[in-house]
């Protein structure tokens, strides 16, 4: 004779596995995987959609931007562009898309100390009369090789960076060649009051940054203590914590 919990065995597996398939489709905690715990994944598409699209509003944010810095003695780096790879690594490192980052497009501005409130304050202000303004912040990660301010501007589908320096700050944060940028006089004055060549902390700062292995933990230490010392030399502008505007 047959067992009669033998017969009900199946349907009572079939039924237990259907359960199973409904309470995953609710995400029910039995089987649904931590949101924490799932792989980002960068859409690449996306990166090589916004790097297009960034070359377009680049001559439009590079000529406003010229326009303010000549009314205050400033002067403009070339537009810059992210690369693909520093892309994706922005990308992967604050597990954002692409469209997400605010400086694809970016330049900077150097101008005399004195002249960093009324750059920002006009720059800004220009740029909320244009519907470009999206906001306005204040750094200063001295250890980190970076002082200074920004400001985002939108220009729709991408926003760009203008990074705001004094002449001393910008001599020792950029990476380009010094006295092209900010001509001979200036870099031979701040040569002679610092006794320091231009641009180590970017030097110290790709050191810091070094997410490839090339550099050991000691030796990304040393450079954080070599760049303190290093911008301490620009007396100033070190430790300054002033918000040029508000």
């Amino acid at each position: 004779m047959t067992d009669y919990y033998s017969m009900k065995k199946p349907i009572l597996g079939f039924i237990m596995l259907f359960i199973s398939m409904i309470s995953f489709a609710q995400g029910s905690p039995v089987v649904r995987q931590d949101a924490s715990e799932l792989e980002f994944h960068i859409d690449t598409a996306m990166v090589v959609r916004m790097r297009k699209a960034a070359t377009i509003v680049g001559p439009t944010m590079i000529h406003f931007v010229d326009s303010i810095a000549l009314l205050h003695g400033g002067k403009v780096t070339p537009v810059n562009y992210k690369s693909f790879k520093s892309t994706l690594r922005k990308c992967n490192a604050e597990k954002v898309q692409a469209n997400e980052i605010n400086d694809l497009v970016r330049c900077t501005i150097a101008c005399p100390y004195d002249s960093l409130h009324s750059m920002i304050t006009d720059l800004v202000q220009t740029a909320k009369k244009k519907g470009m303004f999206k906001k306005y912040k204040h750094q200063s990660y001295l250890d980190r090789g970076y002082w200074g301010d920004m400001v985002i501007l939108n220009h729709g589908m991408v926003t760009s960076e203008v990074q705001v320096k004094s002449f001393y700050m910008a001599y020792a944060n950029l990476d380009v060649n010094m006295v092209d940028f900010l001509g001979e006089d200036i870099c031979t004055k701040i040569k002679n009051e610092t006794g320091l060549e231009s641009g180590m902390s970017h030097h110290y700062y790709e050191i810091i940054r070094d997410v490839t292995g090339k550099y050991s933990w000691e030796d990304k230490e040393k450079a954080i203590e070599e760049n303190t010392k290093y911008l301490q030399c620009f007396w100033e502008d070190y430790e300054k914590e002033t918000e040029f505007y508000k």
